[in-house]
């Protein structure tokens, strides 16, 4: 049973994160024809559940061809990580996760040094820079919510 769950968080988190790179190649002109309403509706959905998650400024997201995604370079990074650190908790072998704080901990140093820079205006921070430093925080955070599915985590 734990292994069906963990598929199905695998599935969901893999699909949200295709849905943001999608997105953005139907949801605005000049790619609306009458063919692609229902598209241009289930990206307008993706774009509303990003706006619960993520301030969605223009200018730290990632965009194609003149168009956003529907979160932020940072959040992408994360939702983008996530699936493959649930992969790794689903092939790693059964033993109990130990220092999980200690790793998600230096997990989050990439993402409060760019943090640190962007406030202190010490160092412009670019969606780019912003995605790689959130990369090892999404792997962690999703290996951990696996480790707690298959019962690894204590």
């Amino acid at each position: 049973m734990r292994r069906a769950v963990l598929g199905g968080l695998v599935a969901c988190s893999a699909a949200w994160a295709g849905a943001l790179v999608w997105a953005p190649t139907v949801c605005y002109p000049p790619r609306q024809t009458a063919d692609a309403q229902p598209q241009r509706v289930a990206a307008s959905l993706v774009y509303l559940a990003g706006s619960r998650v993520c301030h969605q400024r223009e200018d730290r997201s990632f965009t194609w061809d003149g168009c956003p995604m529907p979160v932020c370079g940072r959040c992408a990074g994360l939702y983008l990580a996530a699936p493959a650190g649930l992969v790794v908790a689903g092939l790693r072998r059964r033993r109990p996760v130990t220092r999980a704080r200690r790793v998600l901990l230096l997990s989050t140093v990439p993402t409060a040094v760019t943090l640190a820079a962007e406030w202190t205006g010490a160092v412009p921070v670019g969606s780019l820079t912003r995605a790689v430093a959130a990369l090892p925080l999404g792997l962690v955070v999703g290996w951990l919510a696996g480790a707690a599915v298959t019962g690894d985590l204590r």
